[in-house]
């Protein structure tokens, strides 16, 4: 059976900042089976109404790994009444070192688990560039904790040098949720684009996906966000059948 696709509703945000319920009908309509929320969100119960009403599954909830340390509850709570079972640390630098950051995510790992949840961590390009204890940054993070699972995104594995194919492999079963996006490189670095219109292999990313639960999209930047959307479910879809 196919797995199931969400959105990433971080690609919609502008839209989502204009009408966030009118949006996320939209969204419905593409034919996402499901989305994964970040920042401020609507009163959760209300949310899950919405949600369930057209038919869209919670997949995960992100946050950056600052606001997870100044203060997690709400966030266990929020992912609890939306029904999801993973949490995800999107985002983190080395500050002050990739050490520092590994024994915050070994606590708010064992925390999440305490709830009945799930830790994840997304990664982008510079987790897989920088190196700590002899490992890329990612490697060290997940190596400190077997509580602390993985969110990988194939696009910025592959801007970071490494193959995604080579992760998706190494983290099965420990990947639930991934993030497929595409990538190019242009005169100011890399940009997100539509799926099938940049270099990342996503064929062979997808053949190598059989550990997952979500097969999540994601475009960080488009000219217009809510058509990308809805023409990457349809790549994706087409190449999944």
């Amino acid at each position: 059976m196919p797995l199931p696709i969400g959105l990433q509703i971080y690609s919609i945000r502008e839209a989502l900042a204009q009408d966030f319920y009118a949006t996320l009908e939209k969204v419905a309509q593409m034919g996402y089976q499901g989305v994964e929320v970040f920042g401020s969100l609507p009163p959760t119960a209300q949310l899950k109404q919405r949600l369930d009403a057209l038919g869209l599954k919670v997949a995960g909830r992100h946050a950056r790994l600052d606001d997870l340390v100044g203060g997690l509850e709400p966030y266990l709570e929020e992912v609890q009444g939306l029904g999801a079972k993973y949490l995800v640390c999107a985002w983190s630098k080395a500050s002050p070192t990739w050490e520092h950051n590994a024994d915050q995510l070994v606590k708010l790992a064992e925390q999440t688990k305490s709830a009945g949840l799930k830790l994840l961590y997304h990664n982008h390009a510079h987790e897989i560039r920088e190196s700590f204890a002899g490992k890329p940054a990612l490697d060290y993070l997940l190596s400190r904790s077997s509580e602390l699972g993985a969110e990988l995104d194939i696009a910025w594995t592959y801007a970071g040098g490494a193959d995604p194919v080579d992760y998706l492999k190494r983290y099965a079963g420990r990947a639930p949720l991934l993030h497929i996006k595409d990538v190019r490189k242009g005169a100011d670095g890399w940009e997100t684009v539509e799926l099938g219109q940049g270099e990342v292999d996503l064929k062979a990313a997808l053949d190598n996906s059989s550990g997952a639960e979500w097969l999540l999209v994601e475009q960080d930047h488009s000219p217009s966000p809510v058509q990308s959307a809805q023409r990457n479910l349809e790549w994706l879809k087409a190449a999944v059948s």
